[in-house]
C-alpha cells in the first residue's frame, strides 16, 4: 500500500524511469513493495523556461544512450516487457509525490494530451465533413425552407464535451 506524503499535486516536466534494482540498488523489503512498481523521477525541469526545456532535452539524449546501454540485458520480474518500457527516454509531464521512504516517484500524464490530440483530429476532421455537407445546394435549401439544417449536418462538433465519446 502506497501512502503519499504530500496530498497537493505538483507536476513538471521531468525524466522517469522504472525501479530496478540491478540498477537502482536493493531496497529493504518493505521499502521494495512501495517502490517496486513506480517510475522514479530522474531528472525534473526547474522551471518551463524554453532554456530549461532543452536542458532536459540535452540531458535526455545522454541519459537515454547510457540507459539504452544499460537495459540491453536487464529483465525484470515485475515487468516482463522491461527492456520495452524503458527504451525511449523522453520528457513526460509528470505528477511526482515522495514516499515515506523519501524516494521521489511519479505518474506520468503526458498520455492524456495523446488521447486528447487524437479526439480533436476526430472532432476537427467531423467538423470539415459538416462544412462540407453545409456548402451544398440541397442543404442549403433545406436550411432556407425549415430553418435548420438537414439531419446529417444538423449537430458541428464542439471542444465542450469531446472526450464523453472517446472511442477505444
Amino acid at each position: 500500500m502506497v501512502i503519499r506524503i504530500n496530498i497537493r499535486m505538483v507536476y513538471a516536466i521531468g525524466i522517469c524511469e522504472l525501479y530496478h534494482e540491478t540498477i537502482h540498488g536493493v531496497l529493504p523489503p518493505e521499502e521494495k513493495e512501495e517502490v517496486n512498481t513506480h517510475y522514479l523521477l530522474l531528472y525534473k525541469c526547474k522551471s518551463r523556461e524554453m532554456d530549461d526545456i532543452a536542458e532536459i532535452i540535452h540531458y535526455c539524449i545522454r541519459l537515454g544512450k547510457y540507459l539504452n546501454h544499460i537495459h540491453s540485458s536487464i529483465s525484470s520480474d515485475v515487468f516482463p516487457n522491461y527492456p520495452k518500457l524503458i527504451k525511449n527516454c523522453s520528457p513526460e509531464i509528470v505528477e511526482y509525490f515522495y514516499l515515506p521512504s523519501h524516494h521521489c516517484v511519479c505518474i506520468k500524464k503526458t498520455f492524456w494530451l495523446k488521447i486528447i490530440q487524437r479526439t480533436w483530429r476526430r472532432v476537427l476532421s467531423e467538423r470539415k465533413r459538416v462544412i462540407v455537407e453545409r456548402s451544398q445546394y440541397h442543404s442549403i435549401r433545406h436550411m432556407e425552407l425549415f430553418g435548420r439544417w438537414p439531419t446529417s449536418c444538423a449537430i458541428y462538433p464542439r471542444l465542450s464535451g469531446m472526450l464523453a465519446l472517446m472511442h477505444p
